[in-house]
């Protein structure tokens, strides 16, 4: 017999038991002064007390009872109104007693945990706007009349999903690399933005975006005034998004053409928490591109590799920071007698004298590895 229920069929009996004597003593006091008939009026109130008390005790036992208040105790916990009520702090606090029951070990959080590092790093990236459906492809020729520089051009497009009631602030295309900087040119640029076609039909969507009166607008390098210059270390340019704020599913491409040397480090990483990638690079045959995904887990990312081309597809999740590096080597061929020759003669370029780039090295292969850099952002 459980506890609660020893406690209640107690309060009962002693309720019963006060009743009685209450009822015994004035049997014997026959007609009783003031004073004893408070005292008797009160032995009674207190008995039916201890009866009452007794009886919630013992139907809190009953099973269909106690199944109801714990049902109702629960929706109390997990309710999101009651939830919101709470601090940041009590729900991190919240968070990590779940964790520590799911995990079943009280230490979950000690002093430079796992724990630690994703409450600071990683769970913000839980509740803020993301991309979705990452493409990018870059095509690089040579420079009219150049072996030591390449022409690229460069299309990302993606869908900017909404979490709570925001996207992302900005689109934007950097390159922050000191010797990057150095030896690219931009040549042009521009961003397309297109709004899901039922958004913009919404009678609605003109109230929230006064500003947006095109489905689909082309902000370019070359108009006036240009939209799209960007401050910051580095360059690239960038396009705020305040008069799309909020648009779920809201597409966009970026389009741009640059000039750098052959042999320079590209990189390419996430501005934003993404899902799903896929990256397509088209380059001289005569050149050999070495590729190093970083933050990908290799199981999943499905990787094709053939003389002019280099794909990528992953679909799972990249935070920040995270992408691939890849730099175009000479390629090397054996000739006649198993002589080792090259397509094309050795270039020197800007970044082999700059302190600040690790220079490719050489393992037994003979093909030089780029370290993963990590500079432009898109």
């Amino acid at each position: 017999m459980v506890k609660l229920l020893k406690y209640g069929l107690t309060l009962v009996l002693l309720g019963l038991l006060a009743i009685f004597v209450s009822l015994w003593l004035d049997e014997r006091v026959g007609v009783p002064g003031h004073h004893v008939a408070i005292e008797l009026k009160l032995l009674d109130e207190v008995g039916i007390a201890l009866i009452l008390l007794g009886s919630i005790g013992i139907l809190l036992e009953f099973p269909d009872w106690k199944n109801y208040f714990q049902k109702e105790i629960e929706k109390i916990i997990v309710d999101q109104d009651y939830l919101r009520k709470m601090d940041k702090t009590q729900l991190i606090a919240l968070q990590t007693n779940a964790l520590k029951a799911f995990f079943k070990t009280d230490d979950i959080d000690r002093k430079d945990s796992f724990l630690h590092f994703f409450h600071s790093r990683i769970h913000g990236y839980i509740g803020s706007p993301y991309r979705q459906d990452v493409r990018d492809t870059i095509r690089i020729t040579h420079s009219h009349g150049r072996a030591d520089q390449v022409e690229v051009e460069e299309t990302v497009s993606y869908h900017c999903r909404r979490v709570g009631d925001k996207i992302q602030d900005e689109v934007k295309w950097i390159e922050t690399g000191p010797a990057q900087v150095k030896q690219m040119s931009i040549l042009k640029y521009d961003i397309e933005i297109q709004v899901p076609a039922e958004e913009f039909a919404d009678s609605k969507f003109r109230q929230r975006h006064p500003n947006v009166t095109l489905q689909r607008r082309v902000f370019k390098s070359t108009d006036t005034p240009n939209q799209l210059l960007y401050q910051g270390p580095g360059i690239g340019f960038a396009l705020g998004l305040k008069d799309y704020e909020g648009v779920d599913d809201l597409h966009v491409t970026n389009h741009v053409t640059y000039t750098a040397p052959t042999r320079m480090l590209f990189t390419w990483t996430m501005s934003h928490p993404t899902k799903g990638i896929t990256g397509t690079i088209v380059y001289p045959e005569d050149q050999e591109l070495i590729a190093n995904p970083f933050g990908l887990t290799e199981e999943q990312a499905n990787m094709e590799h053939k003389p002019g081309m280099f794909t990528v597809d992953y679909d799972s999740w990249l935070v920040t920071d995270t992408g691939f590096a890849f730099q175009l080597i000479v390629r090397v061929q054996t000739g006649a007698g198993g002589k080792v020759t090259q397509s094309a003669p050795p270039v020197s370029v800007a970044s082999a004298t700059d302190p600040t780039v690790q220079k490719p090295t050489l393992p037994a292969t003979g093909i030089p590895q780029p370290p993963p850099v990590q500079t432009k952002t898109a």
